[in-house]
């Protein structure tokens, strides 16, 4: 049986990472490459209204699967 793929988009998954946080009133923030954020932090962490980080990773693919906003049958291209 073949597996069936359905692609999304890295901003499709930034947001949907986005829109599930907000509910925990903390944020998900994509550090911008060669910032101070992105060199001490890493390229994506969530942060509280304190600006304490709470989780830090090194690409949108791990930060979804730890997430779980990427189900099964998709593939972030």
């Amino acid at each position: 049986m073949r597996k069936t793929t359905v692609p999304l988009s890295v901003r499709a998954v930034e947001a949907r990472i986005k829109r599930k946080f907000m509910k925990e009133n903390v944020f998900f923030v994509k550090a911008r490459r060669g910032s101070r954020a992105y060199q001490e932090v890493g390229a994506y962490f969530i942060v509280d209204s304190g600006n304490v980080v709470h989780a830090i990773w090194s690409d949108i693919q791990k930060a979804a699967v730890e997430t779980e906003v990427l189900k099964p049958w998709e593939q972030i291209e």
